[in-house]
């Protein structure tokens, strides 16, 4: 092929990939787009295109790459995009380094603003994230944007939430966490962690509510099932424990300690399931204690 039609034929399957992007068909746009990748795999836009096919697909590693190359050969418009795919792979401090480095270029947006708080607060630095929310927040009338502050801002009194309980500030922590709540109504982690406050002072039947409450926002909450377990077990209620504890490791298989509690619903039941339960966390969690003293007592 000359290098006339070598081009041509690249910039033709670039048009054709990014169409079926634009409307939405990306397995076909995936498909396209790697074929132009085998044909031009320097060319920015060829590796910009995919790279958001991949991300659109969920395939966050081979898009960081990608992107990354396209922001390295000087396609700016691709940071704000790998500052979120950062904080997808639970690289924060590489998201604030794309998000320093797209301010050097445009200048701050509040796009960047509201990452950048999303990003911090995953390095615990509350403080600095709290203050860029309330700043978006007192100058802004979109609704949409105006949620998504709220959904970080969100996420800062649940952190501080935590914190006060710690601290053994319950009553001020079970303040903090329905600002959380009034803040992201969607999001079910401040309804079951206030649960876990109550179940501490005593109010376990508030705190079971809680943790329902968790559960109609998020039927997948591992904690809000492992909490509901540990409720049963108190009222020694083994078999609904024994479901709840089952609903949290299918939910989060790499919860030690509701494996370790499932072993000890299936123990006078079936030993050998028991026993492989505790196997399990140990696998998750080697120095698990209870799990190492169960399975020595087996």
């Amino acid at each position: 092929m000359n290098r006339i039609t070598e081009l041509n034929s690249w910039r033709l399957k670039l048009a054709k990939g990014q169409k079926a992007f634009a409307i939405g068909d990306y397995d076909s746009a995936e498909l396209i787009l790697a074929e132009c990748f085998q044909l031009a795999p320097t060319e920015t836009e060829v590796n910009t295109a995919l790279g958001r096919v991949k991300w659109k697909l969920e395939k966050t590693v081979d898009a960081e790459m990608l992107l990354t190359w396209s922001a390295k050969s000087g396609d700016k418009t691709v940071l704000l995009d790998l500052a979120h795919i950062s904080f997808e792979l639970r690289k924060y401090e590489n998201s604030i380094e794309w998000l320093d480095e797209l301010v050097d270029f445009q200048g701050h947006s509040r796009e960047e603003q509201l990452a950048r708080a999303r990003a911090l607060t995953k390095l615990d630095d509350l403080s600095r994230a709290r203050t860029i929310c309330e700043k978006l927040l007192a100058n802004e009338s979109d609704p949409k944007f105006v949620a998504d502050c709220h959904l970080v801002m969100s996420r800062v009194l649940n952190h501080e939430g935590i914190a006060l309980c710690r601290a053994g500030k319950h009553h001020e922590s079970i303040f903090v966490f329905r600002r959380a709540q009034w803040m992201a109504p969607a999001w079910s982690c401040p309804h079951v962690n206030m649960g876990a406050v109550f179940a501490t002072i005593g109010k376990k039947q508030t705190a079971k509510k809680c943790y329902d409450k968790a559960l109609k926002i998020d039927a997948s909450n591992a904690t809000a099932h492992y909490n509901i377990g540990l409720w049963y077990l108190d009222r020694r209620l083994i078999n609904q424990a024994r479901t709840a504890f089952k609903l949290a490791v299918d939910c989060d298989p790499d919860n030690a300690d509701a494996w370790v509690q499932l072993g000890n619903c299936l123990r006078k039941e079936d030993p050998a399931k028991a026993r492989k339960c505790w196997e399990t966390a140990l696998s998750i969690q080697p120095t698990h204690p209870e799990a190492k003293r169960l399975i020595a007592r087996a």
